[in-house]
């Protein structure tokens, strides 16, 4: 990099940190080579497979001057000259000026150049690198000031392998960059924008699907012009309709690609079953942490999308769920522009209505797919106006001409020979339904004819089972047992779509409908017994939908969860992998609030474990202990009792009275009775519990000092103290041996004890309890984790109801320091902590005490007639 100074030192920086994580977000290599041993010294990463082959040679060439196309295609050239044997090559230019000679040079050549805006690489390199931080589990926040130091210790670690002979493997590279970023990071302060106070928005927020304006915005200049007129105007909410695969996401994708490089907010979502589910794609570059339910994090993500108004634009992508005038009066609340694509002409917003292509944009657009004009106009015309000029057919034509190979003359021969012209005679229908299939059954035809190869069919069917337009992961085609190559095939011929994410791939609509309605005419059935690892692995819920992973990715992974799940009962194949499947399907709905959703699928998971396994099954059991669960979550405190007796019932008769099951079921049992305020049953299935544990396992066995804890909390809510701290006693003296006095459960008996102290006046033992806590959490958790913001909260609450309101402001700042950081300010912690805040101020500031202050506020207050 020749820019000096500052400037070239802080982007080198962030310009390394932005291509190794694009590496590590690729999982097609095995071992990596900083600064390799070349001929020209032009690769700065080298990538290989575990054969040793090079698979990627990357460059990065950055500056705040203008970039030329001799010079761009000079470095291209030579990158791919010192690249070898590479099987691709990637530059990466950084910079925010392209001559336009560049520009068209650098879209001829996208599979071989990337680009990055040297005015926001810090904040892309920083939104790159909480992301890798997210999915790896390593934590949800980062500072600016970080990425100097992680830089710094990355490239320490890796100087070796840079000066040394041989590749570095991807398993070591990764440990060594995971180590490179500091520890507790995620407890760190809030990213925020680098003049600006307000959080930091990343301009997308979501990923955003690319557009080839040479093919797929053929003819639509006019369209996007207006659309994007009407969008400035007041309404700000557009509907973009008409007939499956006209075009109407590729004009979308135009206008938002327009729109994200001149620097807008944009946020890009493929609609799902509800307007909750597409704006809780956004939740993760709104800062709505990945632990809030679903109903409080729809809350804050709402809130953050109003706070940043018209600077946002919103790209709902075929919605085709009905659109009731709450969600109509929702969409229109958030104050924001909005595009919408669908089928559906009757939805109440601004309509633009996509037409067939005219006659020289369609030839234009099958030249744009076959890969150059040629002087067969006359031949390409007679092709494509038997399909209406219909935006998919013309492509899947157009490719399909390209991948046969010889002239256009002999390609339109084949189809005339295979028949098939016969099906369009008629016109097309404007609508894509049961009763017009003139466009499903051209793309049949063009399928039957195009020759495909056992195993492309093989994967065609796979897709088939997934809802169209929704990408494939990669390791979705890895554990299919996927051929790259037949992948790549399909992609050639517009069978398949590539994603937006690295190795993704994805499959419109029609096309799905098309061949799933051949294939059941056919009598073919998809087995999935034949895709190697995929269904076991799609339904372990730890690895495919764990909590770790962020909450769009999740997303779009339980929608491929679903839809095999939906092919199990469409195929009559409930068998006990289904019910697997559901019940975790379910689990994850529960842990992110959507408590209906969730006892669906416990439901149908519940019903193939009855008819399967029997209603005596330990499974069976199960299945009614999570139902139990949820009811218990919602506070429906008397259907969470009759599935917990359910429970209870199969495991008196099928394990025995004394199992631990059994006593896991009565303090379930007995949890319902606390939280319904009946303390007299809760003691007595705690008890139960508590004697079984104390007998089966022994006396000091972890399990025995929760049920010690819990008895204690009936006792703490029943003002009786001293049994209460009898209990927790006990409690804690198992904590302290068997798991040490360093242990956060040890810290929360404490913290236990504190309140119980508290709660009786004692405020000298109260902080005693408070401070040994706070000194193990503050040891092991930090000091910027919610659970120590938590007790710092709690001994605020010691030192306010002792009158020392100077110390207790000082702890509800740290506490609410924390909860603004890790929460958020919509957060009800934020917001209560911020509340007390502004008492104790006012109280120090006045020398009143809090008595005073109520009797000031309560004469202040008008009283009702």
């Amino acid at each position: 990099m020749k820019n000096g100074g500052q400037v070239g030192s802080r982007g080198y920086i962030f310009q390394a940190i932005i291509a190794l994580i694009e590496c590590l977000g690729r999982d097609d290599w095995d071992a990596i080579k900083n600064e390799p041993n070349t001929d020209e010294d032009k690769v700065d990463i080298m990538l290989y497979r575990e054969d040793c082959t090079i698979l990627s040679a990357i460059q990065v060439k950055s500056s705040i001057n203008e970039f030329e196309r001799v010079d761009v295609k000079r470095w291209l050239e030579s990158l791919k000259r010192d690249a070898g044997k590479a099987e691709k090559v990637c530059l990466f230019l950084v910079g925010d000026y392209f001559a336009p000679s560049c520009k068209n040079y650098i879209e001829e050549n996208r599979n071989e150049i990337k680009t990055v805006s040297f005015t926001n690489l810090q904040r892309e390199s920083t939104m790159q690198l909480i992301d890798y931080i997210r999915n790896v589990g390593l934590g949800d926040r980062v500072r600016i000031s970080d990425l100097e130091l992680i830089d710094a210790n990355l490239f320490s670690k890796n100087l070796k392998n840079s000066i040394e002979k041989y590749p570095v493997s991807r398993e070591e590279f990764e440990s060594a960059f995971q180590r490179a970023i500091p520890r507790g990071m995620e407890l760190a302060e809030p990213l925020t924008g680098m003049v600006s106070k307000e959080p930091f928005v990343p301009p997308c927020l979501t990923s955003i699907p690319p557009i080839n304006k040479e093919t797929g915005l053929v003819g639509r200049d006019v369209v996007v012009k207006d659309i994007r007129k009407m969008l400035e105007e007041e309404s700000c909410i557009v509907l973009v309709n008409g007939l499956g695969g006209i075009g109407k996401t590729a004009v979308m994708q135009g206008v938002c690609n327009e729109l994200k490089d001149e620097g807008q907010h944009v946020a890009w979502v493929s609609c799902g079953d509800s307007l909750q589910d597409d704006l809780l794609l956004m939740r993760g570059a709104l800062g709505v942490p990945k632990e809030e339910k679903a109903e409080e994090a729809y809350r804050l993500t709402k809130a953050g999308i109003q706070r940043l108004g018209k600077s946002l634009y919103l790209f709902m992508d075929n919605l085709s769920r009905e659109v009731s005038k709450e969600e109509r009066d929702a969409i229109n609340g958030l104050g924001i522009h909005v595009m919408i694509t669908s089928r559906k002409e009757n939805l109440p917003f601004r309509k633009k209505k996509l037409e067939y292509l005219e006659k020289q944009d369609a030839i234009k657009m099958f030249y744009g797919y076959y890969g150059g004009e040629s002087d067969c106009d006359e031949i390409v015309w007679e092709i494509i106006k038997s399909v209406n000029c219909h935006t998919l057919l013309v492509e899947l034509l157009a490719k399909a001409a390209r991948e046969e190979g010889g002239t256009l003359d002999e390609f339109y021969a084949k189809l005339r020979k295979e028949g098939f012209f016969d099906v369009s005679e008629e016109e097309f229908e404007t609508e894509h339904d049961d009763k017009n299939l003139t466009i499903e059954e051209s793309v049949i035809r063009l399928y039957k004819i195009s020759r495909l190869s056992e195993e492309q069919r093989r994967i065609m069917k796979l897709f088939t089972i997934f809802s169209p337009e929704k990408e494939i992961y990669y390791k979705v085609r890895e554990w299919a047992g996927f051929d790259r190559k037949e992948l790549k095939k399909l992609v050639n011929l517009g069978w398949l779509e590539r994603g937006g994410l690295e190795n993704g791939y994805l499959i419109h609509q029609i096309v799905r409908d098309s061949i799933a309605r051949q294939l059941k005419k056919d009598g073919e059935k998809v087995r999935l017994e034949d895709y190697g690892k995929f269904l076991s692995q799609v339904t372990d819920t730890n690895g495919y939908l764990g909590r770790e992973i962020r909450y769009d990715m999740i997303s779009d992974r339980l929608v491929l969860t679903e839809d095999v799940a939906r092919f199990f009962v469409e195929g009559g194949r409930e068998d006990v992998s289904a019910g697997t499947l559901f019940n975790n399907i379910a689990g994850v709905y529960s842990n992110q609030g959507d408590y209906a959703k969730a006892l669906e699928y416990y439901g149908k998971a519940l019903a193939i474990s009855e008819r399967v396994l029997g209603k005596d099954h330990p499974s069976t059991a199960t299945m009614y202990n999570n139902i139990a669960g949820v009811y218990y979550s919602q506070g429906n405190y008397g259907k969470a009792l009759e599935y917990y007796g359910k429970v209870l019932a199969i495991s008196e008769r099928v394990l025995w009275k004394e199992h631990p099951d059994t006593a896991v079921t009565y303090n379930n049992i007995g949890e319902v009775y606390r939280a319904q305020g009946d303390y007299a049953k809760a003691l007595e299935y705690y008890g139960k519990a508590l004697a079984i544990r104390e007998r089966v396992l022994w006396k000091e066995h972890p399990d025995t000092a929760t049920m010690y804890n819990n008895m204690a909390l009936v006792y703490d809510e029943q003002a009786d103290y001293a049994k209460a701290l009898e209990y927790y006693g006990k409690a804690l003296a198992i904590r302290e041996r068997v798991l040490g006095p360093e242990h956060p459960d040890t810290a929360t008996t404490y913290n236990n004890i504190a309140w119980v102290y508290s709660d009786q006046g004692d405020y000298g033992k109260s902080l005693e309890y408070s401070w040994k806590a706070l000194a193990i959490q503050e040891r092991l958790l930090g000091q910027e984790h919610p659970d120590t913001a938590a007790t710092y909260n709690n001994i605020a609450g010691v030192y306010r109801a002792q009158g020392d309101y100077a110390k207790a402001l000082e702890y509800y700042r740290k506490a609410n320091a924390v909860f603004l950081s890790v929460l958020g300010e919509e957060h009800p912690y934020t917001q209560v902590t911020a509340l007390s805040i502004q008492i104790m101020e006012l109280l120090v500031k006045t020398g009143m005490t809090e008595d005073e202050f109520r009797e000031m506020v309560k004469k202040s207050t008008p009283s009702e007639e």
